[in-house]
């Protein structure tokens, strides 16, 4: 046989076969790809992975060894439904040195991977190169029998990031018998790393995923907390409630200009060309906020109060008290209440049900979903084929509520401010009318939207609530 082989092996198998078989080597190459991925890793989780060598970039299909050359901008654009809102860094880079061993028998070419990362660096992988052939037959023995499957990129993003997938970085194992106190520090603590994670994203402004995930994990905490009784001291509760309260706060103004400027552009792009130039004046308000926040949040970050927040949150996180009480027990006594209140507020809304009581039930529903997908974790452990569907289900249609809610929400907000910029512009420049034009139907637009969610969401609602005699005997 003549064909060439490739054998990923790690470093140990690869040293006892050059001792083993006395083999001598010399040095031929080396060359460097940066390797560009969101921070979520979201080419990798689309079984994609995109470099730069030779100042040209090239995409590939895990698990593949076709490369093909591709134009940067016209790439991101046609992957932008993967993207979008998050922007391409340069994750990691890959040196492979290329290497020639041989011995008496027979020769084959080593290209040795080494992952580097914020000066770190790492020996991930080593892929031998070879013609089949008699002479080295039982070194090619010994490699395919200790060869690794995965896919270099696969490699290097597991020694970068343990995790390989961010986004399960707030979702620790939880064991069924776990003491309450215990169980929820361990959330607590996974929800800590994902805030840290996403701080110097949030101080940098890369892209405005950062400051939303690091809210996330602020408001599951806090949820958290809203129902922690039993398992947390009070005192705690109350503090830390608070603390957390503060960091939320500060985030708000920016958080808001990020969706207000990401839906704008949307509409902008949604209007004919002769109209679009008419919504710049308002994105440039909108920058220009945004760089103010932007500021001042900074300022927030880098301030006494929040480090001393986060240092005592932390440290309170890794003492454990033992309150006798299973994690089940109370997630189901937790489930089970906050579930109740949801329902009660869900069912009275109808088309006329005022914007603060839909705020209200949003805020309760928040808590509800956040419980749900944490203590999930625990009711899907059960071998109860019809409890996992339930407990699927439920997830899904929770999401489903909650994102209206969110959008609702969302739409008042954006009117709000809308109006606050129309009297801007027309104060700052009388001759801003075409843009204050089209600003009054953007305004009638998201109006007309909030109606439309307002409208459906019974019928939605009513949809979640269906299993309710389910999910509470399950609770119960």
């Amino acid at each position: 046989m003549n064909d060439r082989v490739k054998i990923i092996v790690d470093e140990s198998v690869l040293s006892k076969v050059i001792s083993e078989f006395n083999l001598k080597v010399s040095k031929i190459d080396e060359k460097y790809l940066n390797c560009y991925d969101t921070f979520d890793y979201r080419l990798f989780n689309n079984f994609l992975t995109l470099y730069k060598k030779d100042n040209k970039f090239y995409k590939r299909i895990l698990n593949s060894s076709e490369e093909k050359l591709v134009e940067l901008n016209q790439f991101q654009d046609k992957i932008s439904y993967i993207l979008t809102p998050r922007v391409l860094l340069n994750s990691f880079n890959l040196r492979i040195e290329t290497s020639k061993y041989k011995n008496t028998n027979g020769t084959f070419i080593l290209n040795r991977y080494e992952v580097i990362k914020d000066k770190n660096s790492f020996i991930i992988a080593n892929e031998v190169v070879a013609k089949y052939s008699k002479n080295i037959r039982e070194i090619l023995k010994i490699l395919t029998k200790n060869r690794i499957n995965e896919d270099i990129i696969e490699l290097a993003i597991s020694k970068i990031d343990p995790n390989l997938n961010y986004t399960q970085k707030d979702k620790p194992k939880l064991n069924i018998d776990e003491d309450a106190n215990i169980a929820f520090k361990k959330i607590l603590k996974r929800l800590l790393l994902t805030i840290k994670a996403n701080e110097n994203g949030v101080k940098e402004s890369i892209d405005i995923e950062f400051l939303h995930d690091f809210r996330v994990a602020i408001r599951k905490s806090r949820a958290m907390l809203n129902y922690s009784s039993g398992a947390l001291s009070e005192d705690k509760i109350i503090k830390f409630k608070r603390d957390l309260g503060y960091i939320a706060k500060i985030t708000n103004e920016a958080r808001d200009l990020d969706v207000y400027l990401f839906d704008v552009k949307e509409y902008q792009n949604k209007l004919a060309k002769i109209f679009q130039k008419d919504i710049e004046p308002l994105i440039e308000i909108l920058k220009d906020r945004r760089k103010t926040e932007q500021d001042i949040l900074i300022n927030h970050l880098n301030s006494n109060k929040y480090k001393s927040i986060l240092k005592n949150w932390e440290e309170f996180l890794n003492t454990t008290v033992i309150v006798n009480m299973d994690i089940l027990t109370l997630a189901k006594e937790k489930l089970l209440e906050i579930y109740n209140i949801v329902i009660k507020k869900g069912k009275k809304i109808t088309d006329y049900t005022k914007t603060e009581d839909m705020h209200k039930l949003r805020i309760e529903f928040k808590k509800f979903r956040y419980l749900l997908e944490f203590f999930s974790l625990i009711l899907l452990n059960s071998s109860d084929k019809t409890q996992k569907e339930l407990i699927n289900e439920m997830l899904k249609s929770s999401k489903i509520v909650q994102n209206m809610l969110g959008n609702f929400q969302d739409l008042k907000v954006q009117q709000s401010k809308l109006q606050e910029y129309v009297k801007e512009l027309f104060y700052k420049d009388e001759n801003n009318l075409n843009t204050i034009m089209v600003l009054g139907k953007i305004f009638v637009d998201l109006k007309l939207k909030q109606n439309k969610i307002q409208n459906e969401f019974y019928s939605i609602f009513k949809k979640f609530y269906s299993k309710k005699d389910e999910f509470k005997e399950l609770l119960i």
